[in-house]
């Protein structure tokens, strides 16, 4: 039984993972909280005509205007920024979790090495940030060190191919075993 106290949440945007996950700690009772790290920036494939999102995983065809990829709506531009961050903090109190859930407004990778130097473990971290490859492995090597003895790492968008690459890679390296999950989920259990 994992029994979490530190959830980190890799790749929020609006926070559906991180407030279930929230959710569940509280459900649990638990003194438990959840570490919300994305720069609320919206990643590259956000940033232009649609189609490197439509081209991968979770392809949606409602942005698809004949076989014409529409530009990214999900950056939310106020004043010529991304509104996101504002977006996030309203799901969360909305859904009463606003105790549990501890927004962390910078890049993976810095948020990885601030931790590190800190010394602080996870139970759970879920990576759901940059789905490109060379991202992908930057995140799992810097955060893998951070899942405590026992812990969980758990990676979402599994058969996005860079992704899968990037994890297939990184278990072979820590020697360590892929499971399957719903929902395109996977998980890597650390040694006690």
């Amino acid at each position: 039984d994992l029994n979490p106290s530190l959830v980190i949440e890799v790749g929020v945007h609006y926070g559906l993972s991180t407030i279930s996950f929230a959710q569940l700690l509280k459900a649990e009772n638990s003194g438990g909280a959840v570490l919300a790290v994305d720069t609320w920036l919206g990643a590259t494939d956000w940033w232009g005509d649609g189609r490197a999102y439509l081209s991968g995983v979770g392809a949606r065809k409602e942005l698809l205007l004949g076989q014409r990829p529409i530009p990214m709506t999900d950056l939310l531009f106020e004043n010529g920024h991304p509104s996101i961050y504002r977006h996030f903090l309203s799901n969360v109190v909305h859904a009463g979790v606003q105790d549990r859930v501890v927004p962390f407004p910078i890049p993976s990778t810095q948020a990885a090495r601030f931790l590190a130097q800190r010394k602080i473990s996870a139970d759970l971290i879920h990576i759901d940030g940059s789905h490109e490859y060379s991202e992908v492995t930057a995140d799992l090597k810097l955060w893998w060190p951070i899942v405590r003895a026992g812990g969980v790492l758990m990676g979402d968008d599994y058969f996005a191919s860079d992704i899968r690459h990037a994890f297939t890679e990184f278990a072979r390296r820590e020697n360590v075993t892929l499971e399957s999950w719903v929902r395109e989920k996977v998980i890597v259990r650390k040694r006690a």
